[in-house]
């Protein structure tokens, strides 16, 4: 379905020396709603974790640090913070919406994860057992109806001759596949 929201958007680069933590939980707190889901991607892997009650969750990554980080996005129904690695230097975007009727249009789709069933041993992985793969998410996900289902939003213009141009894109929502919200 197309149409149109109010949204703001802020870019900056990311200090370095900036402790990782603190920066995504004041963001999370004050911008976000205070609870986020997060997809931390690094070289070699990527985890699953969340922000609830000002703690931080990364299941998987004990430390946490931005060693070998290449992509955060931790989102909630509100907005998303984008943090990504530009040569030697991390920017960061951070991307308010409000339901509203406004001037932004977007397009949201729902996509299927990998993932036929639920771990027996581990109530919280989502495993696909002909690839040997697997997804642990922050929470018990064993009584969720599946496949399970990420919503995302484009946002979009038109240029000069007509043609739809894409901008961006952020996370919304995890959701089960009856439509109920799992990072909520």
């Amino acid at each position: 379905m197309i149409r149109t929201i109010k949204s703001i958007e802020i870019k900056e680069n990311y200090e370095e020396g900036k402790d990782l933590k603190k920066f995504l939980l004041e963001k999370c707190e004050e911008k976000l709603g205070g609870n986020c889901f997060l997809i931390v991607f690094k070289y070699n892997q990527v985890y699953i974790g969340s922000i609830v009650n000002n703690e931080i969750n990364v299941l998987g990554d004990e430390h946490f640090t931005l060693d070998y980080v290449t992509e955060i996005r931790m989102f909630s129904v509100s907005g998303e913070l984008h943090l990504w690695k530009y040569g030697g230097d991390f920017k960061w975007r951070l991307r308010i919406d409000d339901e509203v009727e406004g001037d932004i249009n977007v397009y949201e789709e729902t996509h299927i994860m990998w993932g036929t069933k639920v771990s027996i041993e581990n109530k919280n992985e989502l495993i696909e057992e002909h690839r040997g793969m697997k997804i642990r998410f922050p929470r018990d996900i064993n009584n969720e109806p599946l496949p399970i289902q990420f919503k995302v939003r484009n946002y979009f213009n038109f240029d000069k001759g007509g043609m739809i141009k894409f901008y961006d894109a952020r996370l919304v929502q995890i959701l089960n596949n009856n439509g109920g919200v799992i990072n909520g």
